[in-house]
């Protein structure tokens, strides 16, 4: 059916105004501030099919000043932008979640070209369960004749911090930011030391990975599960490292899920200090027999017939085993 010459011009006019409502619509930087409660307001938004893939990285940072790590050094929010460089070169689809607008900005930048494959939450901290337990954590802290550990069992704020890693993980799967065969908590400083590389990488999961069980980093394979709660805590004892854990969707969230009941758990009796101590604590004979623990791990530490690492720090086995060089 032919148009007449006007109906043709406001016809056109309308698909002009379609096309330009679908390119302001289409910026692909996704970026979203949460209030508590799961109040959401979008400062951008996209919507768009995302093939699957086989890892999606999570990672987050919050901001608690600096403070005294160890006997003898200091880490600051400026130690976190000097680290976070090295994700200019990660290939992977990346979430990462903020309190500090400094922080969103800078990962914007460093994220330029990758848009498509990276997802800024900033984020009120208390919107996760772990850092609403501050009060008590910081109660348990002041106690008399409880253990000095910087910061571990000093600064409050970093021991929500360091609880929040299963929280954002579970959160990202939830929302569905990427379609992931699977998904991996990634610490910010965790390839620190290839900050003076400009190579791009991609992370995988490992040919042996058990999808029944969370891998997570064997630190220290000598020690004793047989160690109590009390004992973990005190003396500050690690057994698997928090910087990096891998595994499908179900899995984190059922495992995010029993890492909550241990941190409440080990509230009410009044030791608490950072996830490498509830994960033991939650793996030890003591654990087992009063926590339930369903999820199993998966230990991934280095062997003899591992003998080409990019890095042999035992702390870094895993990242640097699912890390290949683009």
């Amino acid at each position: 059916m032919a148009l007449s010459r006007k109906k043709s011009g406001v016809y056109l006019r309308f698909r002009l105004l379609v096309v330009a409502i679908i390119v302001v619509c289409g910026i692909p930087f996704i970026t979203q501030y949460r209030q508590p409660e799961s109040e959401v307001t979008l400062e951008t938004f996209s919507k768009r099919a995302i093939p699957k893939e086989a890892l999606t990285i999570v990672t987050a940072y919050f901001d608690i000043g600096s403070f005294k790590k160890g006997p003898d050094m200091t880490f600051s929010p400026d130690t976190y932008l000097n680290w976070v460089k090295t994700f200019k070169y990660l290939n992977n689809s990346l979430v990462v979640y903020t309190d500090s607008a400094t922080f969103r900005d800078n990962f914007i930048q460093l994220r330029k070209g990758m848009e498509l494959k990276t997802k800024i939450v900033l984020v009120n901290r208390t919107h996760f369960w772990t850092f609403r337990i501050e009060d008590k954590i910081k109660k348990i802290f002041s106690m008399k004749g409880y253990p000095k550990h910087y910061p571990n069992t000093v600064l409050s704020e970093y021991s929500c911090a360091q609880h929040t890693k299963y929280a954002v993980v579970a959160d990202a799967i939830r929302n569905k930011y990427f379609n992931s065969q699977y998904y991996a908590w990634l610490d910010i400083g965790y390839y620190r030391d290839l900050m003076d590389s400009e190579r791009y990488f991609t992370l995988y999961a490992l040919d042996d990975i058990d999808e029944s069980k969370l891998s997570v980093n064997l630190v220290y394979p000598k020690v004793s599960l047989r160690t109590d709660y009390k004992t973990i805590v005190y003396n500050n004892i690690v057994w698997v490292g928090g910087g990096m854990f891998i595994g499908t969707a179900d899995v984190i969230k059922a495992f995010e899920k029993q890492y909550k009941q241990a941190v409440m758990f080990l509230l009410e009796k009044q030791l608490i200090s950072t996830d490498q101590q509830v994960i033991m604590s939650m793996y030890s004979q003591q654990g087992r027999r009063d926590l339930n623990v369903t999820v199993p791990l998966q230990l991934h530490s280095r062997t003899k017939d591992d003998v080409k690492l990019k890095n042999a720090n035992p702390w870094f086995y895993l990242g640097y085993k699912s890390l290949i060089f683009t």
